[in-house]
């Protein structure tokens, strides 16, 4: 009984909020414990998913963001609508930041991410492996954050007509 009350104090502790939420899910590389991890993410209320990717600079410049919104719309962490794919298009630039290195001068990335969504916040994590080329290879993380809320008439507005 007393070790079912430390487990469920650990979870409610990382599950706290979706920036613990989401760097957990990112690191964790075993399925059983990543589904485990998942499960719980969906029990305390947040939608959430994980991945890998794993490319060049090129790549990373051209497909990264783009499959991480579609595996979160896939997912339903997000809807397709022009303001949760801007908050997680913010969310995840910060997290490409935090890994320290700029995107484009990479050679080479393989990570985890995971995108988890609670209430009006999306958090992006980026957990893995970045080199600039075969001998400088460095596990790093990065994480973003983002609200999400009603983009204004005005600019919503321009945005349609272009």
């Amino acid at each position: 009984m007393a070790e079912q009350n430390i487990s469920e104090k650990i979870i409610a502790s990382i599950m706290k909020d979706t920036v613990t939420a989401s760097l957990t899910l990112a690191a964790v590389e075993d399925l059983t414990a990543r589904n485990f991890w998942l499960d719980n993410a969906k029990r305390y209320g947040y939608a959430a998913m994980v991945d890998t990717f794993t490319g060049d600079s090129k790549a990373i410049k051209n497909r990264f963001t783009i499959q991480l919104i579609d595996k979160s719309i896939d997912n339903k962490v997000i809807i397709n609508k022009d303001t949760e794919i801007h908050a997680v298009v913010h969310a995840c630039m910060a997290a490409l930041e935090g890994l320290n290195t700029p995107p484009e001068s990479l050679s080479h990335m393989q990570v985890n991410y995971s995108v988890v969504r609670g209430d009006n916040w999306v958090t992006v994590s980026i957990i893995g492996y970045t080199s600039f080329n075969a001998g400088t290879t460095h596990k790093n993380c990065g994480v973003g954050t983002m609200h999400i809320e009603n983009m204004p008439k005005f600019l919503k507005y321009s945005i349609e007509k272009i």
